[in-house]
């Protein structure tokens, strides 16, 4: 891990405009987010920068999502100001979802995917992978699916793909017919954000994560996009390990604080 903070900053803010909320308004230097309630990283303060000058920051925060509704949540990382997590914790907040940033070099991802690839039986099925602008109905059901996510959910995701930059693909992977995985790549400033990586479950283990990151790395140097950048709960060590193997090395994490009630 490095000790940047201009860098952990610019990550974050390349994440938040790949997922952009419905409505985000600056506090200082921070910025609230929200959206409807769907999804922590849409729905929390993206927390950059120095602590708010105002006295009462915490008490206007809070004011700002009881009026929409929402609880207020922190995304508190290496970015953030020194004294924030033990403020919020001595206010009531607690910690929640644990994440990490992971980076890599395009080229060198691109490279190690097609190396493990060469390496298949081959005998092995080979899925295919299928690029779209944009999600369709049929790319939103599976993903819903396989994240084990409401349909209520629906329409929050049409709004927020659609409000995502280009250029973005929507990705499924193939075997047989059947969805067996998808993703969501989204290219700015020469980076490509990866969202939205699922496999069902009942084909992990084979090897099909190396499909769909390839992919992806392809696409995203195809886009002019030299490195590539996601971010994972802390615990899924099956993905980071993956990931690991692909030439992604962690490079700062971050937590959210919710106020326990």
């Amino acid at each position: 891990m490095t000790n940047d903070i201009p860098y952990y900053r610019f990550l974050d803010e390349l994440a938040a405009g790949a997922w952009p909320s419905e409505r985000m308004d600056a506090f200082e230097s921070w910025q609230l987010r929200a959206s409807k309630g769907v999804t922590r990283r849409a729905n929390s303060v993206l927390t950059n920068g120095e602590l708010p000058d105002r006295p009462e920051w915490l008490q206007e925060i809070e004011r700002y999502y009881q009026a929409l509704g929402l609880p207020a949540i922190f995304q508190v990382g290496d970015a953030s100001p020194a004294a924030l997590d033990a403020d919020l914790e001595a206010n009531g907040y607690l910690v929640d979802t644990p994440c990490v940033i992971m980076t890599a070099e395009s080229e060198r991802s691109t490279q190690l995917t097609q190396d493990k690839l060469a390496r298949r039986s081959t005998d092995a099925a080979v899925p295919e992978v299928h690029f779209a602008p944009s999600a369709s109905q049929e790319w939103i059901s599976r993903f819903l699916q396989l994240e084990g996510y409401a349909e209520s959910r629906r329409n929050f995701y049409i709004k927020l793909y659609d409000r995502m930059p280009t250029p973005k693909a929507f990705v499924q992977l193939r075997l047989g017919g059947q969805v067996i995985g998808v993703a969501t790549v989204v290219v700015e400033r020469e980076w490509a954000g990866f969202f939205n990586v699922v496999i069902d479950e009942s084909y992990r283990g084979n090897g099909y994560g190396y499909d769909l990151l390839g992919a992806l790395s392809a696409w995203s140097l195809e886009q002019g996009a030299s490195r590539l950048y996601l971010q994972v709960v802390a615990d899924n060590e099956p993905a980071q390990n993956l990931y690991r193997k692909l030439g992604f090395d962690t490079v700062y994490r971050y937590h959210y604080r919710v106020k326990q009630v």
